[in-house]
């Protein structure tokens, strides 16, 4: 019997609706759907809703309050790490890391060569010594803290209004009330 290569690509992304509950789930997408999370990461790129914050420096970042941290482990991924250190606020991410009760950062933001251990290895082919590089403990603990550690509860407030935004299941609500818009 000869497969139908339209009907296997098809079957990929077929979309199932439950006839009980109208709920559209796509296969490969239900389990990231289930797993909600905000990344210690993501705070370093928020700041307050209302437009009164957004020209004051004291709007960013949303301080945590009475939040509850959860910690998913994820495979690590150095490039990412080189990649996004450069576009962090490290202060406000400091500040953020004392605010939760978290291990203190460096004082100034890690370097790319701290970012990884030379390790010395042996290439068969050529039988000359190499240079592989593996993740230091540095790497590691901000890879923890930046992609494992999550905020499941808790309340994000503004240093400028006090306004507070709720984080339930990993979900925080940025809708303003119509008086605040």
């Amino acid at each position: 019997m000869k497969r139908n290569p339209q009907t296997t690509q098809q079957q990929l992304f077929q979309i199932h609706v439950h006839p009980t509950t109208e709920d559209i789930s796509i296969p490969y997408l239900r389990k990231a759907r289930e797993r909600k999370e905000m990344k210690i990461l993501t705070l370093n790129f928020l700041t307050c809703a209302r437009k009164t914050c957004k020209s004051n420096a004291a709007a960013f970042p949303l301080h945590p309050k009475d939040a509850e941290l959860e910690q998913v482990e994820t495979e690590l991924n150095p490039l990412f790490l080189r990649n996004i250190l450069p576009r962090l606020d490290w202060e406000a991410m400091k500040t953020l890391t004392n605010e939760l009760g978290l291990p203190n950062l460096p004082a100034e933001i890690p370097s790319e060569d701290e970012l990884a251990t030379p390790t010395p290895t042996a290439t068969v082919s050529e039988g000359e010594g190499g240079i592989e590089s593996e993740p230091s403990r540095t790497a590691k603990d901000l890879h923890t803290l930046l992609m494992e550690t999550s905020i499941q509860s808790g309340l994000l407030v503004c240093g400028n209004c006090g306004h507070e935004y709720a984080v339930k299941e990993g979900i925080a609500n940025f809708l303003l009330p119509s008086h605040l818009v």
